[in-house]
């Protein structure tokens, strides 16, 4: 369920060099978007003058650039012969913010999660929490470290036995019998790697949570008025990643946005009919889907404005 914290934090160092690249534009969900067709990174492009900006998959100007397309092909949309992607249709960067910004805020007001009572609860545990889970990861890592060596070393032995096994030093017997033996182990060793990988991930990503949470959890009715660079900073911190598909038949983009904790119709059960003994929270989903069709009008309506939509009333409807 939960994703791993260093994975999570390379991808955040990654958004961040990518954004310093190419900074004479800014987006806002560039850095979180991957084509779920061919799993590219999406591009964004803002020419002003032409009146475009735009979220696309770059897999098939990649693939003109390396020269891979033939020439029969190269203006075809969607995927030939090995080459470019099923993704024949950008998405609009105004339309698309707005769309997975208010998803977010709906997401956060409804959760169990989030809701003032618990979220005192979470934050009263932050600086046991940090001592506790800084000193379990180090255990963790320490010990996976030594699983990994014994890993090796039984590579190295099975290596060994094969090799005196085809040089006849085994007969067959013996030979299945430590080949069996050496398969276990290893088998045990690879369960207990996991485990603690496992574990290191979900305890990083609730001190990552738990972190978010004391940055906003003061913060939660001025979400709507924050800057589009603060908006990117908020979306660091609650969004994986989003996997973007594009529906030839229905003529829509999908969204798929992860969040980093399984926030998405989570909830809380009391222990007892008498509330008084307290309740335990019950995690919903990590991932929620989205869909809008492009905008129609070619380069003249990519910058179409957006409906008279408000966020904030509806984020203060969600609330209660």
């Amino acid at each position: 369920m939960y994703h791993s914290v260093h994975s999570i934090l390379e991808k955040r160092v990654e958004r961040r060099q990518h954004t310093n690249r190419n900074n004479v534009n800014f987006y806002l969900l560039r850095d979180f978007m991957h084509c779920d067709h061919c799993g590219s990174k999406m591009h964004g492009r803002i020419k002003e003058k032409k009146n475009e900006r735009l979220y696309y998959c770059p897999q098939k100007e990649k693939s003109w650039k390396k020269g891979n397309v033939n020439p029969e092909n190269r203006y075809k949309r969607g995927r030939n012969n090995g080459h470019g992607c099923d993704m024949i249709k950008s998405l609009s960067i105004p339309l698309t913010d707005h769309f997975v910004w208010t998803k977010v805020l709906e997401v956060i007001s409804k959760s169990s999660l989030l809701k003032e009572e618990v979220k005192n609860r979470v934050l009263d545990t932050k600086v046991e929490f940090d001592s506790d889970s800084t000193a379990i990861i180090k255990k963790e890592k320490a010990k996976r470290t030594k699983l990994l060596k014994q890993v090796e070393d039984i590579q190295a032995s099975i290596a060994e036995m094969e090799t005196k096994y085809l040089l006849k030093k085994y007969d067959e017997t013996i030979y299945q019998k430590i080949e069996k033996n050496l398969t276990a182990e290893l088998s045990k060793l690879n369960d207990e790697i996991e485990q603690s990988r496992l574990k290191i991930k979900e305890l990083g990503n609730q001190k990552k949570w738990i972190d978010w949470l004391s940055s906003y959890n003061e913060k939660i009715e001025e979400y709507e008025n924050y800057s589009p660079e603060e908006r990117k900073v908020f979306l660091d911190g609650i969004i994986d990643k989003i996997l973007v598909r594009y529906d030839r038949e229905l003529n829509e983009h999908h969204l798929k946005i992860s969040f980093v904790m399984p926030l998405i119709d989570d909830g809380i059960k009391y222990r007892s009919d008498d509330k008084s003994d307290g309740y335990d929270l019950v995690d919903g989903e990590t991932d929620t889907v989205i869909g809008f069709q492009p905008q129609k009008g070619g380069r003249k309506g990519k910058n179409t404005p957006l409906p008279n939509y408000s966020t904030v009333t509806d984020f203060a409807r969600l609330r209660g």
